[in-house]
C-alpha cells in the first residue's frame, strides 16, 4: 500500500513555577489558557480542532497536540514542528492570562516523555494501515506484523531515541546517559493498554476504525519524543517502508529476539551502540547490525517495486545514519536528539572535570544533569536550551517557509484539507462551523462526512462556500516577482501588463515554456494564486481546469507562470505500438472510450476491472517524458481533469515498455461534478 496518513499524537508536560509558596493552577486550568490562546489565533469557539487541520487539547493532566493527516513522513515533520513553534509563540500570552487570574509564576511547555517523578506520557505514532491482506486474514496478518517489526521497532531507537539521564522508572538504578526516555516503561512485547502493560507493538486501535473497508489504525506507542526534525522523519519514515513491505509481503527472514523487553532496555543503556543482544537462533548482533538487515531487505524489496522520492530519501538517510553510528555517533550531532543531548551533557561535564561514572545522587551535578535533561525539551523562548544548542547548526530538514505555512494550512492532499478549509471558513466568513470529530463536521448545521482520510475534496463543503460571501481580497502584490514564460511575446506582455497594473513588483518575460499551463510558488497565499488564474482564465480565455499548479516550486516571493499550452508543439513520439497500455478502471464505459481514443493513435491497449480506486494515476517504465505528457494530455481533455489530478507515479523497470493508468470513478455516480470542480475554496 503506497498511499498512507502518517501522525503523531504529542503529549507535552506543562507545569507553572509559583514564586514564593504560592498555590499554582490546576493542570486542567493551565491548557485552558493555551487553548484559549489558540482560539484567537488559529481556531473556533466551541472546537478543539485548529485552522491546520490538527486537534489541541487537554488530557489526563498533558497539553495533546494530534496532528492532521499527513501523507508523507517529511510532511508529518513540517506539522510537528509547526505545532512547537505555534506552542511557543504563544506560552507568554497564556501565561499572562494565568498571572491576571491571580497566580504568580513562570509557564513551562516541556516536549519530553519523563518528569522528575518516574512519570512517562508518550508521542504515539498512527499510520494508516492495511486490517489484512489478499492472502491473510485479520489474525494471521496480525501475527505476521509482530514477527516482523518488533525487532525493528526494538531497534530502531538508535536513530529516533531523545535521550534521558539515569536508570529506572524513578532513577533507582543508577546514574548514566540512555538513547530512549520510554525504555524503562515499556512492560510487555504486545498489548491493548496505553497507560499500564504499555508495549511495544500496541493494539489498543486495533478495532477503532480510523477509515472505512480493509483500514486499520496503527497506534505505537513505544517511542520518544523528538525534537529534531531529522530523527522524527527517519522514525516515521523507515516504519512507513516497513509497513509497506509487511502488507506486500516483501519480507525474506529477519533476526527474531531471544527477550524484547530485555534487549529494548540494553541497546537503550549503551551509547556506544556496540552491545550484542542475544537472537532465538544462539546468534548475537548489535542494534546497527539488525536495522542493516532491515536496510538491505528494503533495498531488495524496492528493486522489485516502485520507489517515491520521498522514500528514496529516507532509504539514503537511513544508510548514511547507521554507518556513522557504527563509526562515530558524536557525528550526528544535530540530526539525532539523543547524541545532540548527550553531546551537551558530555560537555558540561568536561567543564567541571567529571565523568558518568562519577556523578552520585544528591550532588550538584547530579541535579544540573538533570536540569539539562528537561530544559532540552523546553519550547518557553527564554529557556530553550534545544534552539539556543543549535543557533550555530539549526535542524535543516525543513525550512522555515515550510513550517509557517503549515501553521495556518492544513496538508493539502487529506481530509485536513477539507477541515482546516471549514475552519478558515468560519473564520474569515462567520460561517457557523462545529467539528467534534476527525470523520465529520457541521456547516451551518450541514454535516459534511469524511470517512476516509485520503480524500481531500468535498461536494458538500464546495456547494456550501461556492453559495457564501465572496472570498478575501489579496494585498501586498507588491512584495512579489512575476516571471512569465511564453513563446508569444504579446500574450505574454499582455497578461504582464495585467499583473503589473495591480500592483506586482515586476512582471518580466522568458522563452521556452512547457507542455502546459502552469503556476508556480512558493510563499504567495492561495487566494493570490486563485486572483492570478482567475486573471489568466479570463485573458487567455481557458477553463481553470487547464492551469496546472506546482505549489513549492518556485522562489520565496517570485511567481513563475507558464504559457506553454498556447503553442501546443508536435510532440516527438515514433513507434507508439511498442507501447503496451494497461487501462484500470472501474467503470467499462470509461476505460473502452479511453482505449478507443489511445488505439487510434496506435497504442497498444487493454482494459481491466479492478475495484474503484482513489486517483488518476499513470505509471511507466521506458516511455519518454514526451509519450507520457501526450496520455497526460489525453486524459486530462477526455475527462475535464488539470494536470494536478493526474499522479505520476515513479518510474518502474527502465526496460518495461509497459504503461499502467488508472482511472478513478466514485460509487456514486457523480463523476463529472467532481471533475469538473474547478479549484479547491481556500480562504487564508
Amino acid at each position: 500500500m503506497r498511499e498512507r496518513v502518517f501522525s503523531l499524537e504529542t503529549e507535552y508536560a506543562i507545569a507553572f513555577q509559583t514564586q514564593g509558596g504560592n498555590q499554582p493552577p490546576n493542570k486542567e486550568l493551565i491548557v485552558k489558557a493555551l487553548c484559549q490562546q489558540l482560539e484567537e489565533r488559529c481556531g473556533i469557539p466551541g472546537s478543539q480542532f485548529l485552522v491546520n487541520g490538527s486537534k489541541f487539547y487537554y488530557d489526563v493532566g498533558h497539553a495533546e497536540w494530534s496532528l492532521p493527516e499527513c501523507r508523507s513522513a517529511y510532511e508529518a515533520v513540517v506539522y510537528d514542528k509547526a505545532a512547537d513553534q505555534t506552542l511557543s509563540s504563544i506560552i507568554a500570552d497564556a501565561e499572562r492570562v494565568l498571572i491576571n487570574q491571580g497566580f504568580q509564576g513562570q509557564l513551562l511547555v516541556i516536549k519530553n516523555n519523563v518528569d522528575a517523578s518516574g512519570n512517562t506520557y508518550g508521542c504515539h505514532e498512527n499510520y494508516l494501515a492495511q486490517r489484512q491482506t489478499q492472502w491473510l486474514g485479520w489474525e494471521d496478518y496480525l501475527w505476521l506484523t509482530k514477527r516482523y517489526l518488533i525487532p525493528f521497532l526494538v531497534t530502531r531507537q538508535v536513530f529516533c531515541g531523545a535521550g534521558r539521564v539515569g536508570f529506572g522508572q524513578k532513577l533507582e538504578e543508577g546514574i548514566g546517559f540512555q538513547l530512549m526516555q520510554r525504555a524503562d516503561f515499556i512492560e510487555e512485547v504486545v498489548s491493548s493498554e496505553t497507560r499500564k502493560q504499555r508495549a511495544i507493538l500496541s493494539l489498543a486501535r486495533e478495532h477503532e476504525p480510523l477509515a472505512k473497508g480493509n483500514y486499520r489504525r496503527l497506534h505505537l506507542i513505544l517511542a520518544d519524543t523528538n525534537m529534531l526534525g531529522w530523527a522524527t522523519y527517519l522514525k516515521l519514515g523507515t516504519t512507513g517502508i516497513m509497513l509497506r513491505m509487511l502488507e506486500d509481503m516483501g519480507f525474506r527472514e529477519i533476526p527474531h529476539l531471544l527477550d524484547p523487553i530485555q534487549t529494548l532496555r540494553q541497546i537503550s543503556r549503551d551509547p556506544s551502540c556496540s552491545v550484542q543482544v542475544p537472537l532465538q537462533d544462539g546468534r548475537q548482533l548489535t542494534a546497527i547490525e539488525i536495522q542493516r538487515i532491515y536496510l538491505e531487505q528494503a533495498k531488495g524489496y524496492f528493486g522489485q517495486h516502485p520507489i517515491s522520492a520521498d522514500e528514496q530519501q529516507i532509504m539514503q538517510i537511513w544508510e548514511d545514519v547507521l554507518n556513522q553510528l557504527a563509526t562515530d555517533p558524536m557525528q550526528l550531532f544535530g540530526k539525532l536528539d539523543w547524541v545532540t543531548k548527550k553531546s551537551l551533557m558530555d560537555r558540561y561535564l568536561q567543564n567541571v572535570g567529571m565523568q558518568w561514572g562519577e556523578v552520585l545522587p544528591g550532588e550538584e551535578v547530579y541535579y544540573k544533569l538533570l536540569q539539562l535533561d528537561i530544559f532540552y525539551h523546553n519550547l518557553c523562548s527564554e529557556n530553550n536550551l534545544f534552539y539556543r544548542l543549535l543557533k550555530d547548526k539549526p535542524d535543516t530538514l525543513v525550512t522555515a517557509e515550510e513550517v509557517l505555512i503549515a501553521q495556518s494550512s492544513p496538508p493539502p492532499y487529506t481530509r485536513a484539507w477539507v477541515r482546516g478549509t471549514a475552519i478558515a471558513a468560519s473564520r474569515k466568513m462567520g460561517l457557523n462551523v462545529e467539528i467534534d470529530r476527525w470523520d465529520d463536521l457541521k456547516v451551518n448545521n450541514r454535516k459534511v462526512v469524511l470517512p476516509d482520510p485520503l480524500k481531500f475534496f468535498s461536494p458538500e463543503l464546495y456547494a456550501i462556500l461556492s453559495n457564501s460571501a465572496a472570498l478575501p481580497t489579496v494585498t501586498e502584490h507588491s512584495r512579489y516577482n512575476i516571471v512569465i514564460f511564453s513563446s508569444d511575446n504579446n500574450i505574454g506582455q499582455n497578461l504582464a501588463n495585467k499583473l503589473v497594473g495591480l500592483g506586482y513588483k515586476q512582471a518580466r518575460l522568458q522563452d521556452k515554456p512547457n507542455l502546459e499551463f502552469n503556476i508556480k510558488w512558493n510563499n504567495a497565499s492561495n487566494s493570490m494564486i486563485d486572483e492570478i488564474v482567475n486573471i489568466m482564465c479570463q485573458e487567455l480565455e481557458l477553463d481553470d481546469v487547464q492551469i496546472c499548479r506546482r505549489y513549492g516550486e518556485g522562489r520565496n516571493d517570485c511567481i513563475h507562470i507558464n504559457l506553454g499550452g498556447l503553442v501546443a508543439p508536435s510532440l516527438p513520439i515514433l513507434q507508439r505500438d511498442r507501447y503496451s497500455i494497461t487501462i484500470m478502471s472501474p467503470n467499462l464505459d470509461m476505460g473502452e472510450s479511453l482505449a478507443d481514443e489511445l488505439g487510434s493513435i496506435n497504442y497498444r491497449t487493454h482494459i481491466v476491472l479492478p475495484e474503484p480506486t482513489s486517483e488518476f494515476s499513470i505509471k511507466w517504465g521506458s516511455a519518454t517524458e514526451a509519450v507520457i505528457d501526450e496520455i497526460v494530455s489525453i486524459l486530462s481533455k477526455k475527462f475535464a481533469l488539470r494536470n494536478t489530478q493526474i499522479k505520476r507515479l515513479q518510474k518502474f523497470n527502465l526496460e518495461d515498455n509497459r504503461i499502467f493508468i488508472s482511472l478513478y470513478s466514485p460509487r456514486n455516480g457523480f463523476l463529472q461534478k467532481f471533475l469538473n470542480f474547478g479549484k479547491r475554496i481556500v480562504i487564508v
